[in-house]
């Protein structure tokens, strides 16, 4: 639902706007940090752009969302996740 929430608004919502709109900040800050961890790690190259690839996989999620509500199947959505991890970092061969 965050995904997808308000982000269409009449003025009298906007404090509900950016309210729903930090969480999915939150939420990108959130996968950022696990990647920036996994860099660390070396779970990801050191040169691994941290920011673009939550932002990516944000969208993928948000996509994902917005097509499940419009009625997308799972195994739809299964195989869009499948395409969105074969864009990981270092996938050979779709993973």
């Amino acid at each position: 639902m965050i995904s997808t929430a308000v982000l269409q608004h009449a003025d009298k919502s906007e404090s509900v706007a950016q309210w729903v709109a930090a969480r999915r900040d939150l939420g990108l800050k959130t996968i950022r940090a696990r990647f920036d961890r996994a860099v660390a790690e070396g779970e990801l190259a050191s040169d691994t752009d941290t920011e673009a690839l939550a932002r990516f996989f944000g969208a993928v999620v948000q996509g994902m969302s917005a097509q499940a509500c419009d009625g997308a199947s799972k195994a739809m959505l299964k195989r869009m996740a499948d395409v969105a991890l074969s864009a990981w970092p270092g996938a050979i061969g779709g993973r």
